[in-house]
Order: C-alpha cells, then sequence, then structure tokens
C-alpha cells in the first residue's frame, strides 16, 4: 500500500509542479524506505488534468516493480481579466487583436449598423466590440463573470462573450485618448 499527502482542497494549477508526498509504501507488510527500497518522481504533474507520482524499486534492494498512482490538477479558475481596447477614433481602422492572459484565443470583430466593419472609424457614430474569449487548457472561467459597460454572456462551449458600443470620438475629443485604453476587469 501506499499513500500520498495531497493538501487539502487538491491541487490547482499555477504554472508550478505538483509533488504529493509519498508515505508509508509497505510490500507484503513491511514499510520500505525512500532512496534505499524506491525512488519517487513525477510525470505530467504541471498542466491540469492528471499527474502520476512513479514509485521504482532501487536496483538491488531485493525488491523489483513500478507502481503509479494518478492525481488530479485542476483547471485555475479566471476571475479577473484585463484586456485592453482602444478606444475609436476618426480616421484610425478598428482593433484586429487582443491578448488575454489564460486565454486561448481573444477574437475582437467591430460592427457597425449590425455589419462587420474594418473600414476607418467615423466620429460620432456607434460601433459595437464584440470580444469571444476562450480559455486555455489549464484555464476556467469563474461562475459569475461581470464587466463594467459590457453585456457579458457565458457560452455554452466554456467561452465568454463580452459586448459594448462606442461612440467614435473626432481627433480633438480623442486628444490623449488616442493612446488610452479601456480596460475590462472581472
Amino acid at each position: 500500500t501506499v499513500t500520498l499527502n495531497i493538501p487539502e482542497g487538491g491541487y490547482v494549477y499555477d504554472e508550478t509542479g505538483k509533488e504529493p508526498t509519498v508515505e508509508n509504501v509497505v510490500l507484503n507488510g513491511k514499510t520500505l524506505k525512500e532512496g534505499q527500497d524506491y525512488t519517487v518522481s513525477y510525470a505530467n504533474n504541471i498542466a491540469a488534468g492528471t499527474g502520476t507520482v512513479v514509485i521504482q524499486a532501487v536496483s538491488g534492494s531485493g525488491y523489483l516493480g513500478i507502481q503509479t498512482i494518478e492525481f488530479s490538477i485542476a483547471k485555475a479558475s479566471i476571475n479577473k481579466i484585463t484586456p485592453s481596447i482602444t478606444v475609436p477614433v476618426e480616421g484610425k481602422t478598428p482593433q484586429e487583436t487582443i491578448n488575454v492572459s489564460g486565454c486561448d484565443t481573444a477574437e475582437i470583430k467591430w460592427t457597425y449598423g449590425g455589419k462587420e466593419f474594418q473600414d476607418k472609424f467615423v466620429a460620432g457614430k456607434d460601433y459595437t466590440a464584440t470580444i469571444i474569449l476562450t480559455a486555455d487548457a489549464n484555464h476556467a472561467f469563474a461562475a459569475t463573470v461581470a464587466a463594467e459597460g459590457w453585456k457579458v454572456t457565458a457560452n455554452t462551449d466554456g467561452s465568454l462573450t463580452l459586448v459594448r458600443t462606442y461612440t467614435a470620438l473626432t481627433k480633438a475629443e480623442a486628444g490623449d485618448e488616442q493612446a488610452k485604453t479601456h480596460l475590462i476587469t472581472f
């Protein structure tokens, strides 16, 4: 028998290797000693999913074999995201990309009058930004997500859709706004 010492609440992905302590290795009623009778190694112990503890008999110890024990690593919860989106300013083209930590994809699409828009912004017109965020394999979105000023929808595939309408500014109105961004914070 083997006992693994796993922290209360289990392991959650955090970019570091998880190494449950191996305790009480007993074979045929005899307690074995690490380093003398067996060695311990780990596999697949960083990413969310299933990690493995490998217990292997030491050569010359009088024991033979390998025992593997699996343990779980949960996905990290994304409850705060701070992607940034550039304020629409006349004569500028829409921002097409956005990078978000913990997300595989972060698509941004602009529409005007219900149709996809890729031209240059016109001052005073309303443009809608739609961002679709898909978490990577090591992350999952928190059950409740809100973003001030954004309509947030949790999709059945686990992704999030954020929608917000902006009125494009003139260059004069924008001033330093041209370099500013709106932050989406959860």
